[in-house]
């Protein structure tokens, strides 16, 4: 995740993931999992479990403060 010029935001995963999105995807489309620089469906799970705390916390951190301040800056920028 990265902040340009306090305006805009980008993103590059899930943040809002959950294990039940997990299952739904390496189920429905399980077939882009043998696709070139995927993950096994297993690690996604292991991964999930091992990041998913952090993951809530920087969330919750970040859009409390993009919420508070009205602009898109993180909340080690001050």
């Amino acid at each position: 995740a990265f902040c340009y010029n306090k305006t805009a935001i980008a993103i590059q995963f899930h943040p809002e993931i959950t294990l039940a999105m997990i299952h739904r995807w390496t189920t429905l489309a399980a077939h882009r999992l043998s696709m070139s620089g995927t993950k096994p469906r297993e690690q996604h799970f292991t991964d999930h479990l091992r990041f998913s705390k952090q993951v809530a916390n920087w969330r919750a951190c970040f859009l409390d403060n993009w919420l508070r301040l009205g602009t898109a800056q993180t909340p080690t920028e001050k």
